[in-house]
């Protein structure tokens, strides 16, 4: 908040301190939500998600970048068979994935051996472990925060780039546990129906995402095309 202050301060009485202070509301014990320049942020203490970036020119940076396509990030499943149930979306720069079965904090989840050699991108898991909600929210908790944007950037539709946020693709499932209720309350609500209402206002983003879902599935196995339904 003193980095805030300060700007408050230093600038002129027109600026609007809404494009630079986070607008920040507790929604529910676990749930948070951030509206920040315009864009619309969800963090989640005890849905795990992971993040995975391919280059592009949005993401340059190396370390963020994890995977080479989809296909690769498939296969990193099969082959490593990480405990939980999965629900991956396609995103404009590469995959996210929850956990709904596992009711985990970002400092014990990033912390399994199955889930780091997955190679989620290196500064999503950083940054969970790092957001206290207990120092942003007002909710003691140390832990850290699976925060996901579920609006599109204002300056991507200003530049005329899809930006359809996050699409559903398919499930993998590595365990006999089933989905927790509570998570996959939490996702409906506060992720998919920001998403939903998103692309209700702009059918070009939902046809994008179809097709973007189309050439990236190309490099997913036969047998995970078959198992999605697109096979």
């Amino acid at each position: 908040m003193s980095h805030f202050s300060h700007l408050a301060r230093s600038r002129t009485k027109s600026i609007d301190l809404d494009l630079i202070r986070p607008t920040v509301s507790l929604v529910e014990p676990s749930v948070t939500k951030r509206i920040e320049k315009g864009t619309i942020y969800t963090g989640y203490s005890h849905l795990p998600m992971g993040d995975w970036d391919w280059a592009d020119d949005v993401h340059k940076l190396a370390d963020s970048v994890t995977i080479r396509d989809l296909g690769d990030l498939t296969q990193n499943f099969m082959d490593i068979k990480p405990k939980g149930n999965y629900q991956l979306y396609l995103t404009p720069g590469g995959v996210h994935a929850f956990d709904l079965s596992s009711r985990e904090n970002p400092l014990s989840y990033f912390a399994r051996p199955d889930i780091q050699a997955l190679n989620i991108d290196p500064n999503y898991s950083r940054m969970a472990v790092n957001s206290s909600i207990g120092n942003i929210y007002t909710e003691p908790n140390s832990s850290g925060s699976f925060n996901v944007r579920v609006s599109a950037k204002p300056e991507r539709i200003e530049k005329k780039m899809p930006d359809w946020v996050g699409f559903p693709i398919g499930r993998m499932s590595f365990t006999d546990e089933p989905i927790n209720p509570r998570s996959l309350q939490e996702l409906s609500k506060y992720h998919d129906s920001y998403i939903n209402d998103w692309m209700s206002k702009d059918l070009s983003q939902r046809a994008a995402a179809v097709q973007a879902v189309k050439q990236r599935m190309a490099t997913v196995s036969p047998a995970i095309r078959k198992m999605w339904g697109y096979e």
